[in-house]
């Protein structure tokens, strides 16, 4: 919109879209919301708020294809690795979402991790990490997706 800043779209297969903004209902810096497509025209935005959202800048979500998660960063956890982290957030019953879990150390550093994307097949998540040794570039890491499953039954 013109009124507010909005990042890093992804929708979900029955078109829901799910990005990052700063609103005026925003819980932190910047918050996830979500606006869902209802008979072709997007709904108004819906933040998510807590426990996806905090009072830090939760940003650069993923969803997956079929809603069955969210992949998140966010910073200032306890559990955090250090910097921003990728989480992932599974739909409860009653449309909320469940607290974030971290998805490890094999995922999460002592650096930041962003920009998440899991391939059309599944098989792979791709994120993005600054180059330590590198003014302003980033690195492109892949792991196997399993890593949310594994998340969410707490491996």
């Amino acid at each position: 919109t013109e009124e507010h800043y909005e990042n890093y779209p992804t929708v979900a297969r029955d078109g829901t879209i799910y990005y990052m903004s700063h609103r005026e209902d925003t819980v932190g810096k910047t918050d996830i919301y979500r606006s869902k497509n209802l008979d072709g025209k997007y709904a108004d935005a819906e933040n998510l708020g807590p426990p996806v959202n905090s009072v830090e800048s939760d940003q650069d979500p993923f969803i997956a294809p079929d809603g069955s998660y969210l992949i998140v960063c966010l910073t200032g956890r306890e559990d955090s690795f250090g910097g921003y982290d990728l989480y992932a957030s599974f739909p409860e019953e009653d449309g909320s979402w469940s607290e974030p879990v971290n998805l490890g150390e094999g995922v999460n550093s002592a650096e930041s991790e962003f920009r998440p994307y899991v391939t059309a097949d599944g098989k792979y998540l791709f994120f993005t990490s600054p180059d330590p040794e590198a003014d302003n570039r980033g690195r492109i890491f892949w792991v196997s997706s399993e890593v949310i499953g594994a998340s969410r039954a707490g491996e």
